[in-house]
């Protein structure tokens, strides 16, 4: 398939997304009364930080706040549960089962409320958040709700990279979906809100979850978001941007990396199984954003291939023109971001150079798809993984991938120059 046409498909389904999140509007109007639990699964966190995130939930007055942590956080729960003790309504349940399916599985069982909020430690809400998120249960088809995320804390180049990435999901992807086919990828589990209804049914086969006869231990968003989609009563999934959180982001390189692996195999496992299981192609839009996401794992990785390819041969004035079409199309594609930080257009080069460099990164995650662990906070530690066999075959299919295209350009250039 010629080069062009590769990045015609590109541009058109990006002015096809941009267009259908103008048809979107969040749910407006008065909030139903309706109880809310909070379930909050605890492993490793910091314990100051806990504790003042801690506050942002109560304050927003739910039904009742449930943590269940770890038995190894001493320190975490020896002040929860002083907290507990001022708080009728603030419970915690200590557990030394490892992970956090379990965790979640053992606080939803635990609940009252009518709605049940499934939130990480270190997310911290505002004022109405609680509210907003609300609203859209005011109609009854609604199962699960997907509130709006900023990272918290800028600082690191790594965290301003992932808050660029984040402001482009949740002004485009999230609203078209949400607006045209009322569905999701994925209610994220920074928080995840559900109808109890909705969530009940599902909550059990969370710790049964297996890919490729392996048990899956991380992605527990993705498989309450498929599987309250896939229920017999084809609960809708929709994006309120009115309801804000404010979530931590990793300040390293490498442990947002690690994240971003995860992250990655969560999502390929997910969308295989949602593909495998059909109900997705009742939800077009979904099923075809799911495709298509899939596929950009490949054809992002052809830009920087032609542009090497083109120096070494010697054409620089195609290799002037890539370089240029960078700068532009990568400042176009990252509006939603630069219009809410002015400052934001010298992250345009790094967001560019960031973006091919997670190519071959998106390729391992695929091939190591069934690689189970969290990467991050140490939860690897407490399964015990040999995973070094699986490094070398996944190392191995990334490069026959790259040298076949390589090969392919090559032929490309070779012809024509």
């Amino acid at each position: 398939m010629p080069l062009a046409l590769i990045g015609i498909w590109r541009w058109g389904v990006w002015v096809l997304k941009v267009a259908l999140a103008q048809l979107y509007d969040p749910y407006n109007g008065i909030a139903p009364d309706l109880s809310v639990s909070i379930v909050v699964p605890v492993y490793r966190a910091d314990p100051d930080d806990f504790m003042e995130t801690t506050k942002t939930w109560i304050a927003n007055d739910p039904h009742e706040l449930i943590a269940v942590i770890d038995h190894g956080d001493t320190e975490i729960i020896e002040r929860f549960q002083a907290l507990a003790d001022n708080h009728s309504n603030v419970s915690c349940i200590v557990t030394s089962t490892p992970g956090k399916r379990p965790a979640l599985r053992d606080g939803v069982h635990a609940t009252e409320g009518e709605i049940i909020a499934l939130v990480d430690d270190d997310v911290r809400w505002r004022d109405d958040t609680l509210e907003e998120f609300l609203k859209p249960f005011s109609d009854p088809k609604i199962g699960a709700v997907s509130p709006k995320q900023v990272v918290r804390t800028q600082s690191s180049l790594s965290q301003k990279l992932y808050e660029a990435q984040m402001r482009l999901q949740f002004a485009i992807d999230y609203p078209a979906l949400s607006a045209v086919s009322q569905s999701s990828s994925c209610v994220s589990g920074r928080t995840a809100v559900y109808r109890r209804n909705a969530l009940l049914p599902v909550i059990d086969d969370l710790t049964e979850e297996t890919f490729l006869g392996k048990q899956v231990i991380s992605g527990d968003d993705k498989f309450l978001t498929r599987a309250v989609q896939a229920s017999d009563w084809n609960w809708d999934v929709v994006y309120q941007s009115t309801s804000v959180i404010d979530i931590g982001a990793e300040p390293s390189a490498s442990e947002f990396l690690s994240q971003t692996v995860r992250w990655t195999r969560n999502t390929i496992r997910s969308d295989l199984k949602a593909m495998s299981e059909g109900w997705v192609f009742k939800r077009k839009a979904l099923a075809y954003y799911n495709l298509d996401r899939f596929i950009s794992m490949f054809a992002i990785l052809l830009a920087p291939l032609y542009f090497s390819l083109s120096l070494s041969r010697t054409a620089y004035t195609i290799a002037a023109a890539i370089l240029i079409w960078w700068a532009i199309s990568r400042s176009i594609k990252m509006y939603p971001y630069l219009r809410e930080h002015k400052g934001g257009f010298v992250l345009v080069p790094i967001y560019t150079l960031g973006s091919f460099v997670m190519s071959p990164v998106y390729l391992y995650a695929l091939f190591s798809a069934n690689t189970q662990g969290w990467l991050t906070r140490g939860d690897d530690s407490r399964f015990g993984f040999d995973q070094l066999r699986q490094r070398v075959v996944t190392s191995g299919s990334i490069l026959l991938v790259i040298l076949t295209m390589t090969i392919y350009i090559g032929l490309l250039l070779r012809f024509r120059y």
